[in-house]
């Protein structure tokens, strides 16, 4: 028992000095000759795993969501897969699904 407690002691103490990817994530990014500013960005976790981080690139920096989604601005998002369980096949695979259940719901 006393093994196993110490195990999880020094695992913790571990933790802190794991690095986050969205840490890296610059607060402005130019795509396509636009420079845009971070609005905000998120991991995705799945059973104490980070699978991929993503961030938001806007024009102009709001906390209003229908606001972002209403305006005629360039946007850009941001994606970095931190995960090995994360193929590049299987996130576009995820991504084709997701917008063709969005886009056929809207149509």
């Amino acid at each position: 028992m006393r093994t196993l407690l110490k195990f999880w002691l020094a695992l913790l103490c571990l933790l802190p000095l794991v690095g986050d990817a969205a840490d890296a994530f610059p607060t402005q990014q130019t795509f396509a000759g636009q420079a845009l500013n971070l609005n905000g960005k998120g991991i995705r976790t799945k059973a104490f795993f980070n699978l991929y981080t993503a961030g938001l690139y806007v024009q102009e920096k709001s906390t209003d969501a229908a606001a972002i989604l209403a305006a005629n601005q360039p946007t850009a998002m941001r994606l970095e897969i931190t995960s090995g369980m994360i193929t590049s096949e299987k996130m576009e695979a995820a991504v084709r699904e997701g917008f063709e259940t969005v886009t056929i719901k809207s149509i």
